[in-house]
């Protein structure tokens, strides 16, 4: 993966240099994306942390539940920021009760996943 970064960090600061974009870098909104970014590298290390954590009666890990468990609460985040934000402001009420729905199961999946946790 290393390998491969090279050429692709390569290129985008030739295209930076070339379109003179640069000075994108230093607007709010590039500082706010970076500090979400930080954000989300932090929810990924304690994702490492909840799945090697996660262990059932027997005292083995059970990884299986940790993952579903992440991934659903980053849907329920981005979900919940996208309201937050207006992003869902001008697509009418069914698009809005369709992703509420599948909040709505996510966060059910939550508690499935944590009730069936105590029998594992």
């Amino acid at each position: 993966m290393l390998a491969g970064s090279i050429p692709n960090i390569l290129y985008c600061l030739y295209l930076l240099s070339k379109e003179q974009d640069a000075s994108n870098f230093a607007s709010a909104s590039f500082v706010s994306h970076s500090l979400l970014a930080l954000v989300m590298a932090i929810f990924l290390v304690w994702k490492h942390a909840a799945v090697r954590s996660f262990r059932g009666k027997d005292g083995r890990a059970w990884p299986i539940l940790g993952w579903p468990l992440f991934m659903s609460l980053i849907v329920i985040t981005a979900s919940a920021l996208g309201i937050l934000t207006g992003e869902w402001r001008n697509t009418g009420k069914q698009p809005l009760r369709i992703q509420l729905t599948g909040v709505a199961f996510l966060v059910a999946a939550v508690f499935v996943l944590a009730l069936a946790s105590r029998w594992v």
